[in-house]
């Protein structure tokens, strides 16, 4: 069972484009403590419907093939998990302005999330300006170990894309958001091996800016991006994200990625009892981390009813400072239009 919450989004134009299907598999392991698998596979549908309209759809399976010792608070145990998740969205265009509408629902043995959404995207200055607002809200439940409580989440947001030449773009985003109800896990323990306790309430903060920069005579994309998150809990995190994309050949191109991260522990972590909460989450302590990815994406000549066909793989590694291990990760997925 794993909390879930809204995560950041950065504001894009609205795309038109043809119709689609994606297919990726992503793959987790904790290879340095040999416990913790995970395997991710995922289809997403895209239709363009009249009248500038765009419906989207996707389906995906996690398959937690093992438990991490530092998740359970104690020694490893071997167990299967799936969790499955579906969501939807549609978007109409209305000259300059965009809305648009999501649903998602996510299932596990002991953890059941469904949100919905609301977003405007405005087209402004013939499409230069993109200025994005968006709601989310979201109902959780958790049901093991004789816990069945609910954890409500609401979000709010705002994402602003200019575009400053042919060859630059930048971007802003803030969003808040709100958590109330059960934030625990009742798998995991505290240092006295009682269940966890955390706080019903958490207020979050989320900013972020960005660049992206292209240079045409050597078909180079330089992209760099700045993550701050803050909330009620005293957790604080800094993140950067560097990516650098090469065109090869024509329908080759690699990218090579890093985002460090780093942030302050919660309050309640090491003053157990003092303040009637307590944690065996590694997540809520003081840590950094990095991770570094390649990927390589290859475009292939259109056959039968299949245009613009793209494969794309990538793999990477992720270092944690806690009592998470490090890991490897990999993706390998496939699109088309038709």
């Amino acid at each position: 069972m794993k909390n879930r919450i809204l995560s950041c989004l950065l504001a894009c134009a609205p795309a038109w484009a043809e119709d689609s299907v994606a297919l990726v598999g992503s793959y987790y392991y904790e290879y340095e403590a040999r416990n913790t698998r995970v395997v991710h596979p995922m289809i997403e549908v895209k239709k363009d419907l009249p009248r500038e309209a765009e419906v989207s759809a996707y389906f995906l399976v996690d398959q937690i093939t093992s438990a991490s010792a530092a998740f359970q608070g104690g020694d490893d145990s071997v167990y299967q998990e799936y969790r499955e998740e579906a969501g939807a969205a549609f978007r109409m265009r209305f000259g300059d302005v965009t809305p648009g509408a999501s649903i998602r629902a996510s299932y596990e043995p002991d953890y059941e999330s469904t949100s919905v959404g609301l977003e405007s995207t405005f087209s402004l200055r013939q499409d230069t300006t993109i200025l994005q607002l968006l709601g989310k809200l979201q109902d959780d439940n958790v049901f093991d170990l004789g816990v069945n409580r609910d954890l409500d989440a609401y979000m709010a947001g705002a994402h602003l894309t200019q575009v400053v030449r042919k060859d630059l773009q930048v971007g802003l985003g803030l969003e808040g958001s709100l958590l109330q109800g059960y934030q625990a896990n009742p798998y995991r323990r505290c240092a006295s091996l009682e269940r966890e306790i955390h706080p019903e309430r958490r207020r979050r903060l989320t900013a972020v800016g960005w660049g992206a920069w292209h240079a045409r005579p050597t078909h180079t994309t330089l992209y760099a991006g700045y993550f701050f998150y803050d909330d009620s809990w005293a957790v604080r995190a800094h993140a950067a994200e560097l990516r650098v994309t090469q065109r090869v050949l024509p329908p080759l191109e690699v990218e090579a990625y890093w985002r460090p991260y780093t942030q302050t522990a919660a309050y309640f972590v090491g003053t157990e009892g003092s303040a009637g909460y307590c944690t065996g989450d590694p997540k809520l302590t003081a840590f950094e981390a990095h991770l570094v990815e390649g990927v390589l994406r290859v475009s292939l000549p259109p056959f039968w009813f299949l245009r613009e066909p793209k494969i794309e793989g990538a793999l990477g590694r992720l270092s944690q400072g806690n009592r998470y291990r490090d890991a490897v990760l990999a993706r390998l997925g496939g699109s088309f239009a038709f």
